[in-house]
C-alpha cells in the first residue's frame, strides 16, 4: 500500500450521494463527481486489495493527504492543516 487516499476519494463519492440527496445537486453532477473519483482512485491504485487496505487505514488513521500529498494548506482549519 503506497497511500490512503481511498478513504478521501470514498468520502467524496458519500459526499456527492448526500448532495443529491439533500438536491444540493442534480444527478449528472452526482455522477460525474462519483466517476471523476472512481478514475483518481483507479489511477492511485494497482488493485482493489491496495484501495481497501488504503480506505481502511486512512478511515482509522485519518488520511495523510493533508500533510503529504496535497500542495497548499489551510491557515483557517481547526486542525490548522
Amino acid at each position: 500500500m503506497r497511500t490512503t487516499v481511498a478513504y478521501d476519494y470514498g468520502r467524496a463519492v458519500n459526499l456527492a450521494r448526500w448532495g443529491l440527496s439533500a438536491r444540493f445537486c442534480g444527478p449528472a453532477d452526482a455522477e460525474a463527481a462519483i466517476v471523476y473519483a472512481g478514475a483518481l482512485s483507479k489511477s492511485a491504485h494497482r488493485s482493489w486489495e491496495e484501495f481497501s487496505a488504503g480506505y481502511a487505514l486512512g478511515g482509522c488513521c485519518g488520511s495523510t493527504t493533508r500533510s503529504t500529498e496535497r500542495s497548499t494548506s489551510s491557515a483557517s482549519s481547526p486542525t490548522g492543516c
